[in-house]
């Protein structure tokens, strides 16, 4: 499994029956939604930058993930986003780690960042709903697949190479460290 959907159904597991849209929390877009299935939310990505690569092929990636609570349009509509919303918040915040559905922690996310909220009422001809996006942003490292046995890597080519200039500039010299472990 892509460790982005991988990361998607581990926060609809995290929310599901902690807020008040009790089980009704999909790892989707929105799609069509029955007025019965509301208040709800969907999870799904948004975009995913790559900030780094080493070798072999590791990416750093900063997943967005859109928390989309949807509600009812009454006239309780904002308080209804706000407080689902804030219950949200408290389960992301309660949950410092990302796990799999048998409780192992996902090693390769680092953190999980709020970083916008856009609330919005959406039409669709004569219905309309209130949404409020909840974006966070999620750091993680993920291959482009495992190398194969004909692109093996010398483990020398991975080493991490670090420069140090001690004193003032002029006339420094520089020293190479390498450390290589079997």
């Amino acid at each position: 499994m892509h460790e982005r959907k991988a990361i998607r159904y581990a926060l609809v597991r995290i929310l599901q029956g902690k807020t008040d849209v009790e089980q009704r929390v999909y790892a989707n877009r929105p799609t069509p939604l029955w007025t019965q299935e509301l208040p709800c939310i969907c999870v799904y990505t948004s975009r995913e930058p790559v900030s780094s690569v080493t070798r072999p092929t590791i990416y750093g990636r900063d997943l967005e993930v859109v928390i989309e609570i949807v509600c009812t349009p009454d006239k309780m509509m904002d308080d209804v986003l706000d407080d689902i919303a804030e219950q949200v918040e408290q389960v992301l915040g309660d949950n410092e780690f990302i796990t799999d559905e048998d409780g192992q922690v996902y090693d390769f996310v680092e953190r999980l960042d709020l970083v916008n909220t856009d609330i919005a009422i959406s039409t669709d001809g004569k219905d309309y709903v209130g949404s409020c996006r909840l974006t966070v942003t999620i750091p993680y490292k993920a291959g482009m697949g495992e190398p194969s046995e004909s692109d093996s890597v010398d483990d020398f080519k991975i080493a991490d190479v670090k420069h140090a200039l001690s004193g003032s500039l002029e006339g420094a010299e520089a020293e190479d460290f390498v450390e290589v472990q079997p």
